[in-house]
């Protein structure tokens, strides 16, 4: 068992998103979404970065958890997905690429990663992990792991590829984390009329 870890800079529920209850990475960690692989588990954790918990170097806290139950391209993706596009309803929509003959385009509905320089950054590479196991606690509540940090390698900065950690304490962690209560547990079906139309139709 597998931890892939790494630090957010930005935390707005664009990336990664949990909306219509599954949570997905398809922009920024283009490292990480090109190698992760199914059945690995991925950890978003703070950083010093104000945007992402402003948390000292040694203290990060975990803002998700989740295992990669499924990897399929931007063109895979928004066919299969179109309840994760932005729309009137929720611009947080990661669904966001699509091709237009062998070029991917972005919907003109996005409100992230507009600018080239995200998009080139995105486009490096084309996969999207998908889980339907996950934790997202949020840059407003992230789960303090203290307990467990030397185990879990969280890397000094910035890191494309992210750390691996795989030792006898992994799978305790990953049970710890799984117990506990987070924005993800939201009841799905209680949501809005109009939310739940759009992530179910």
């Amino acid at each position: 068992m597998k931890i892939r870890a790494y630090k957010m800079t930005h935390a707005t529920g664009f990336a990664p998103n949990h909306d219509c209850g599954i949570l997905t990475l398809a922009t920024c960690k283009s490292g990480i979404r090109e190698k992760a692989e199914i059945g690995e588990w991925i950890a978003g954790f703070t950083s010093t970065e104000k945007t992402a918990g402003g948390t000292p170097r040694g203290q990060e806290r975990l803002i998700y958890l989740m295992k990669v139950t499924n990897k399929m391209t931007f063109d895979e993706y928004w066919k299969k997905y179109p309840q994760k596009r932005p729309n009137k309803y929720s611009d947080l929509g990661d669904n966001i690429y699509f091709l237009e003959g062998t070029v991917y385009k972005q919907t003109d509905k996005a409100k992230y990663h507009t600018g080239k320089e995200d998009q080139d950054k995105d486009l490096t590479s084309d996969k999207v992990l998908i889980s339907t196991e996950f934790k997202y606690f949020g840059k407003e509540n992230p789960l303090d792991i203290s307990e467990y940090r030397e185990y879990i390698k969280v890397p000094y900065g910035v890191s494309r590829w992210g750390c691996e950690s795989s030792n006898d304490k992994v799978a305790e962690f990953i049970e710890f984390v799984m117990k506990q209560e987070a924005k993800s547990d939201i009841d799905y079906s209680a949501v809005s009329a109009k939310k739940a139309n759009s992530c179910f139709k």
